[in-house]
């Protein structure tokens, strides 16, 4: 689209299903029978229980990981919505059993990501370097930065400095909420399992990042109120604020932004049916004159008919799951008012700055007054007081 200044969106979305189609015509038509064996095999979602090979690479990798795990679930295992969020990921001794965190270079503005090939959540180089000189004085960040460009030296000094982790847990967790979202999903689903085996297209399910979004934003109004100090003034709580303007323009402007961000895979459910339904129909028609040539056409077809039931029992599913979403989420939002006037007094007390104490003063002052919360208006009265 950058390229073209008359491209659409619904242009661009018709080449990229020509391309998915050209890569599903080669992948069948270039695989192994003992891949096609392999594909039209019945696939479980993510079993619970010890997690085996690691996508680790190094010790210190595997080290800073593990830390960064174990202080990603203490941290939100102190909040309500995030003990439901840990719990769905138990494993047989009902503990968390998180997925293996790494980190690696990410596309620009991607903080984290769950990989679902490597079942492990990736969060990015920058961010967490970002979060780590927080660690300092101001006057020290430069050169801390400096001497870990470079990502063993990150590894390293995150193996040795617990606060360290803790602040980069503390910068993201409301992201990782998010991509442990996804997690579950792998664990509940076999979407993923059929992506990772060709069955279905590599694609971002836009039905699954709605699930994932909601779920942030529960998790994060759960911490508005219980632990107003621990919200960051980012981009996650804008999304939190824009949400509670109501779900349906929420939702159709998030369909639209991960659309326009990644046209080629972020994509509903219904077009990815469709897609494996017109793959089937190809399949079929394919001409076979051996035995051998029988037996590809028979798994390939069993392979995508699973897969394809798979889709379909997950879209049914998901209708539900979000009814359910949305009624914790349409609960939540009378507090909402409330949550955001007492978090932006917290910032306007501990704030180091006149201009931004006064303004932090201003925003909790109309949502005091939306919330009709007269207690939280003399708190806030008193605040402008005192200085």
């Amino acid at each position: 689209m950058a390229l073209d200044p008359k491209a659409d969106a619904a242009k661009v979305r018709a080449m990229a299903n020509t391309e998915l189609d050209k890569v599903a015509a080669y992948f069948d038509g270039v695989r192994t029978m003992a891949e096609r064996a392999d594909a039209a095999q019945p696939v479980a979602a993510v079993p619970l229980g010890p997690r085996v090979n690691l996508p680790y690479y190094t010790a210190a990798e595997q080290s800073a990981g593990e830390k960064l795990r174990a202080a990603a679930a203490a941290a939100i295992g102190r909040d309500p919505v995030g003990k439901t969020v840990l719990a769905r990921l138990n494993g047989p001794d009902n503990k968390p059993a998180l997925p293996s965190f790494l980190i690696e270079d990410q596309q620009p503005g991607v903080v984290a990501q769950y990989d679902f090939r490597r079942r492990a959540v990736v969060l990015d180089r920058s961010a967490v370097l970002d979060a780590v000189v927080e660690t300092v004085p101001p006057r020290e960040r430069s050169a801390l930065r400096r001497s870990l460009s470079g990502r063993a030296d990150l590894l390293a000094y995150l193996d040795k400095h617990p606060e360290a982790i803790a602040t980069v847990v503390k910068a993201h967790d409301v992201v990782i909420v998010h991509e442990l979202t996804h997690a579950w999903q792998d664990r509940r689903d076999t979407v993923f399992r059929e992506m990772a085996r060709g069955n279905l297209p590599d694609s971002q399910p836009l039905e699954y990042e709605e699930e994932a979004w909601k779920t942030k934003n529960l998790y994060l109004h759960s911490k508005l109120k219980n632990d107003p100090a621990s919200v960051r003034m980012d981009d996650e709580l804008k999304d939190y604020v824009l949400m509670g303007h109501g779900l349906k323009p929420w939702k159709t402007a998030l369909f639209e932004r991960l659309e326009s961000d990644s046209p080629t895979r972020a994509l509903q459910f219904q077009p990815l049916n469709s897609f494996v339904a017109g793959r089937i129909a190809r399949v079929k028609g394919r001409a076979v004159v051996t035995s051998e040539e029988q037996r590809a056409k028979a798994l390939d077809l069993q392979a995508l008919t699973r897969a394809q039931k798979s889709l379909g029992e997950v879209e049914t599913a998901h209708a539900a799951r979000m009814k359910t979403l949305d009624g914790e989420l349409g609960t939540a939002k009378p507090e909402s008012y409330k949550a955001l006037g007492t978090y932006y007094l917290v910032q306007a007390l501990a704030a180091e700055r006149a201009t931004d104490r006064a303004a932090w003063l201003d925003q909790a002052e109309r949502y005091a007054k939306a919330a009709g919360e007269k207690k939280l208006l003399e708190e806030i009265k008193k605040a402008r007081e005192s200085r």
